[in-house]
């Protein structure tokens, strides 16, 4: 295990990206107890801050992703009391112009940056979007009134994939889905279910995240369970056509390869 840093008062990892020989990993700082979460990234272990350094904001960063020397870096920012999804390049803030938002995720294809998250819907809370630059577009809820947030996406070619689901009163309610172009397809309605990440692999779609309560993933429909209970996978990663799931299993971080831990 390798501590990014231990003379601040908090800070969490929430991506990681490799180039070469170097780590990239992003997440958020607080410097002191009751401070606010500052954005920031690590390169080899080095930390840059990408929200304002003396607390002036509030700001997390979610995602990252490097293109040949360029660094990308997704997230949220406040700005004038309002929440702001938003995306760094190179240390340059770019604000969507969504109020009361936030991103989960982030690819780049051809030099436009998409983003996936929710913004505040009004009436219902939270609702699902993706941005293509800094226009939002709206993944609508699958059943009306439930809320909806989209946690990754992936663009293969034209085609645009995002993951999430979908929630609401009365408790219970709960619906794991994906978007492709728009287009919404459950993927389960059991009592807690959520779609944490997408992989799109050729004809083969997998979706990873839990599913009444169980982590695992979907492949092309069908969920195959990887842990027991209120434990969770995060992270998807295809490499010499081996599939690698991230996640946790008896309070403990976990890997598993084509499903054996």
């Amino acid at each position: 295990m390798v501590y990014l840093e231990e003379d601040v008062y908090e800070s969490k990892a929430e991506s990681i990206f490799i180039q070469g020989n170097d780590i990239y990993v992003a997440g958020w700082r607080i410097a002191e107890e009751s401070g606010p979460t500052i954005a920031c990234f690590w390169l080899n272990g080095v930390r840059t801050d990408l929200g304002p350094s003396d607390g002036s904001e509030t700001s997390e960063a979610s995602d990252i992703i490097v293109i040949n020397s360029d660094i990308y870096v997704c997230g949220w920012q406040t700005s004038s009391g309002s929440t702001r999804a938003c995306f760094w390049k190179n240390g340059d803030i770019v604000m969507s112009d969504t109020l009361n938002s936030e991103a989960n995720a982030m690819d780049i294809k051809n030099d436009i940056v998409y983003l996936c998250g929710a913004y505040d819907g009004g009436t219902y809370g939270n609702t699902a979007c993706y941005w293509e630059g800094t226009t939002t577009l709206t993944l609508q809820p699958l059943t009306s009134g439930l809320q909806s947030r989209a946690m990754d996406i992936q663009v293969v070619g034209s085609d645009i994939y995002t993951c999430g689901g979908s929630w609401g009163v009365p408790y219970g309610i709960f619906e794991s889905c994906y978007w492709t172009n728009g287009v919404k397809t459950i993927l389960s309605s059991d009592e807690w279910t959520i779609a944490d990440g997408v992989l799109i692999v050729g004809t083969d779609m997998y979706f990873i995240g839990q599913n009444d309560y169980n982590g695992g993933y979907w492949l092309n429909g069908t969920f195959t369970q990887l842990t027991n209970g209120n434990e969770e996978v995060r992270g998807i990663f295809m490499c010499a056509g081996n599939v690698y799931i991230a996640g946790e299993q008896d309070y403990h971080g976990v890997y598993f390869c084509n499903n054996n831990e």
